[in-house]
């Protein structure tokens, strides 16, 4: 099967729009939209944050079952708060650990 990929690149940010369609399949053929950015040329990873912690390095070893929540942070004002370590925008993640740690905390206080 081969599939349609159409790729419209938005020059006024830095975001790419992906669409594919089955064309085989005339029947119930469905689409898939992708909002994806364009490749990175300086390879610089993204800053990760994780409760409260910088790490650098990989985070592949985090069980995904043990994540309470994620925010993306990109933009100028990463930036100013994380200096150019935040140049390639900030994930943070907080642990379901670290929650119980908070509350936990909170409860001896």
């Amino acid at each position: 099967m081969k599939k349609l990929i159409l790729i419209f690149f938005l020059f006024l940010s830095v975001s790419a729009l992906a669409q594919t369609k089955d064309s085989v399949n005339k029947s119930g053929s469905t689409n898939s939209i992708c909002i994806c950015a364009p490749p990175d040329t300086t390879k610089k990873p993204p800053l990760y944050i994780i409760d409260g912690k910088i790490v650098k390095g990989n985070i592949d070893k985090l069980n995904p079952n043990d994540i309470l929540s994620i925010s993306v942070l990109k933009g100028d004002s990463t930036t100013a708060k994380y200096g150019s370590a935040g140049d390639n925008g900030v994930i943070i993640i907080t642990t379901k650990q670290a929650k119980t740690d908070t509350l936990k905390q909170a409860i001896k206080k």
